[in-house]
């Protein structure tokens, strides 16, 4: 028989001391960092991925809205001077004799146009080159940051150039009546100065691959629908905000959102926009316009504004998360109203000043709609929430 068991149990212990040492971590705590680790590390990638996302769709919500802004100019722009007018995006178009349906024509020859005529568009820009071709280019279209491309394809779809707008000019005749046999009939069939109509419909095709990765996208919030003869744009800015009119400010944010307050209309020479009675609403008339949305932020972590109002709803978002940090928030909107429609711009906060922990020099809720604590004085002279709308039709 051997005894082995005191030299076992020395080898033993020599192995299992260095997992359980006093000098050091041990096995347990090692797996357990290394597992803490592992979920934060998880839990930054998914914070900084929705940020991402959320930056991306608002680049590309900016790249559409900067489109269609070049179409509107080209089609309602009109200088004054013949010589401007002869440059103009919208002359040159009809001047160019080998783009467009021949009904085009009446234009240029000035002779009477047939009602109802409605055709795709190829539209120009003021330098002569082509903006959007819808007619003879139906891959037209644009990258998802703004950029032309021209293999937009409907049916096979392309990620990387996923945009077009379907352009179609339509002539109603509105001035008076030109028969062709010189009667005078009920039914106007043809006339010398048409109402000019530009539709646009954005077509949105990235194939199987989806640019907003599942996000809901609702294209029809860019379409274009502009007269030319019929109420000309007036190009005059609209302008609402809020002014505190004492200590306190607007109150404070919420992780379910508030309403931004609005108490002033700064200018509106065609009584365009009333505030609502209750001051968290405005209600815009009929019409086209193109808004921005400024609002301020202090110390509320990440925090977004949404303008919403009948089918229309946009979005921004941004982080004031540092100690006495601030952001503006701003969105662009193009709105096509049929009827008198009324807004909000709804702000939520994912983080409140008053939370434990989170900004312990800042206590006051005031300061997550952007306004100073009442203690810090009376700031009845400040402007804070701006809407600027400038309306296109």
């Amino acid at each position: 028989m051997f005894s082995i068991g005191g030299d076992l149990n020395s080898r033993f212990e020599k192995v299992v001391r260095p997992l359980s040492s006093s000098a050091g971590f041990g096995l347990v705590e090692i797996i357990i960092a290394t597992v803490l680790m592992t979920a934060i590390a998880l839990g930054a990638t998914s914070l900084f991925t929705d940020m991402f996302t959320v930056q991306k769709r608002a680049d590309v919500n900016n790249a559409i809205v900067q489109q269609r802004l070049s179409i509107i100019n080209a089609v309602l722009t009109t200088p004054q001077t013949a010589a401007a007018r002869n440059d103009s995006a919208w002359e040159r178009t009809v001047q160019d004799a080998t783009i467009n349906h021949a009904d085009f024509g009446c234009l240029r020859s000035k002779i009477p146009c047939k009602n109802n005529a409605i055709h795709l568009l190829d539209l120009k820009g003021n330098d002569g080159n082509p903006l959007f071709y819808a007619l003879s280019q139906p891959g037209d279209g644009f990258t998802p940051y703004g950029a032309k491309c021209t293999t937009f394809s409907l049916t096979g779809g392309n990620p990387n150039c996923p945009f077009h707008f379907r352009l179609e000019v339509a002539f109603h005749c509105v001035d008076g009546t030109v028969d062709n046999s010189g009667a005078s009939v009920s039914v106007k069939t043809e006339c010398l100065n048409p109402q000019i109509e530009v539709n646009g419909d954005l077509l949105y095709s990235p194939g199987p691959k989806d640019i907003f990765e599942g996000q809901a996208f609702r294209p029809d919030q860019f379409k274009i629908r502009i007269r030319r003869g019929d109420s000309p744009a007036t190009n005059t800015p609209i302008v609402i905000a809020y002014n505190i009119a004492g200590p306190g400010g607007e109150g404070s944010c919420s992780v379910v959102g508030v309403p931004r307050k609005f108490n002033k209309v700064v200018n509106d020479p065609g009584g365009n926009v009333t505030v609502g009675g209750s001051l968290d609403s405005f209600t815009l008339q009929p019409g086209a316009y193109e808004c921005r949305v400024q609002a301020p932020a202090f110390k509320s972590g990440g925090v977004t504004i949404t303008l919403q109002g009948g089918s229309y709803s946009f979005s921004s978002s941004g982080i004031a998360n540092q100690k006495g940090g601030s952001t503006t928030l701003s969105l662009q909107a193009a709105l096509v109203l049929s009827a008198p429609t009324t807004f909000q711009v709804i702000q939520k906060c994912e983080t409140l000043p008053s939370i434990v922990g989170s900004f312990p020099d800042a206590t006051n809720d005031n300061w997550s709609l952007g306004v100073p604590v009442p203690a810090l004085g009376d700031y009845s002279s400040i402007t804070y929430s701006v809407v600027t709308c400038m309306k296109t039709g």
